[in-house]
């Protein structure tokens, strides 16, 4: 009889165990912290920050760790030792430089970055990259279609576009151009460089496109020549997209931004399902779940933008008004 009955609890264990959450089975059973190492940078750091937060609050401990400039290769040493002894069971890099580094220096980790920019175009996005099975994240661009949509609700009537970007972004300006075919959006690229802004300035007005949709590009944009691109709009009466709500202050059109807390938080989910046994090849990619929305009202009226109220919707932030 107690044999029978040691049995039936034995099976109803069993039946039971199902059951319970995976995620709170996995992050019970893990006993291994994990690693967060970004750059010093407030955008980073506030996203680590979140990142930390998150993961704590689902009962995982992580450890945050920054990483010190390339051209100080002590305390990058003692960075690749301290991971090396802390044995994380996943590293959450901010940034291309501290993702790039986690790989190269820590195998068979899976990686899972956060705000990096053009992310299509990094080497550890690449299919063919050697560890590419063991990397994730989210990148702070947004998402081709969402830029695409946000300029045609913000210049109504919109048909043509151009993208100024540097060599090696081709990947990231190529799906702005498929987003805009789908949106039979007439998209001209042109190459420039910071050297090369009145000639790519030129070619702008030659392309005879209604508005530009700016990249986070380092090779095309600084203080300088922003600010040539933003009068070229103003004195064209043409749009220009920013990726920054601060270039929108400034006199872009309109932009997106990503939420660096809730990067954090989403970076956070990511590394959760990979250390309760989802693939991080699987997940790829990931774009911003909350994005920001600035739109200038000053900048509308001198080059003749009216989008409704209904088109700009109750979450933008506006700029320029009385």
């Amino acid at each position: 009889m107690c044999g029978r009955l040691l049995t039936q609890l034995a099976v109803i264990a069993i039946l039971v165990q199902p059951c319970v959450a995976p995620s709170a089975r996995a992050v019970e059973n893990t006993d291994r912290p994990i690693a967060v190492l970004y750059r010093a940078k407030q955008s980073y750091q506030t996203a680590a920050k979140a990142l930390e937060t998150h993961l704590r609050e689902h009962g995982t401990e992580c450890t945050l760790i920054e990483l010190p400039a390339s051209k100080d290769k002590d305390g990058r040493e003692a960075v690749r030792q301290r991971l090396i002894d802390m044995k994380p069971a996943a590293i959450a890099t901010g940034g291309t430089s501290a993702t790039t580094f986690a790989l190269a220096v820590i195998p068979d980790v899976p990686v899972v970055y956060f705000l990096v920019p053009n992310a299509r175009d990094a080497s550890f996005a690449a299919d063919d990259f050697e560890h590419r099975s063991r990397v994730a994240g989210v990148t702070s661009d947004i998402s081709p279609t969402e830029r695409i949509e946000w300029a045609i609700a913000t210049r109504p009537g919109l048909s043509s576009i151009a993208i100024l970007h540097g060599k090696g972004h081709e990947a990231t300006v190529g799906d702005l151009k498929a987003a805009a075919d789908a949106k039979n959006l007439r998209c001209t690229t042109i190459l420039a460089s910071r050297d090369t802004i009145p000639e790519a300035i030129e070619a702008l007005n030659a392309s005879g496109c209604e508005g530009l949709v700016m990249i986070p590009d380092s090779h095309v944009y600084n203080s300088a020549t922003v600010q040539r691109v933003l009068l070229w709009g103003v004195r064209q009466k043409k749009a220009v997209w920013s990726f920054s709500e601060n270039l929108v202050k400034a006199g872009a059109l309109a932009g997106q931004h990503a939420d660096y807390e809730a990067i954090g938080r989403q970076t956070a989910d990511i590394v959760l399902k990979i250390i309760e046994g989802a693939d991080p090849a699987s997940i790829g990619l990931v774009y911003p779940e909350q994005v920001g929305r600035a739109f200038n009202k000053h900048t509308a009226g001198m080059i003749g933008a009216t989008p409704s109220d209904r088109q700009l919707g109750t979450a933008t932030v506006r700029y320029g008004g009385e």
